[in-house]
């Protein structure tokens, strides 16, 4: 298990769960256990976009290290 902000671009990963500032997104990105996270893209930033139900959602580093994911 690893936050997404270790994750590594193009790569598939299942998300385990969402605490902390993350919560509060769960709604918005329609989350289940069940779907897939894609890693589209990292910046030098840090910042993470990430493919998930057809949709992409660009998250900072901060909120990054609230979902916790384990590789497909």
């Amino acid at each position: 298990m690893i936050s997404l902000n270790d994750a590594r671009e193009g790569v598939c990963y299942h998300i385990l769960w969402m605490f902390g500032q993350a919560e509060d997104i769960k709604d918005m990105m329609r989350y289940e256990t069940d779907k897939i996270l894609k890693v589209v893209s990292k910046n030098e930033g840090g910042n993470v976009v990430v493919s998930y139900d057809n949709r992409r959602f660009a998250m900072s580093p901060d909120l990054a290290y609230y979902i916790k994911i384990a590789e497909v």
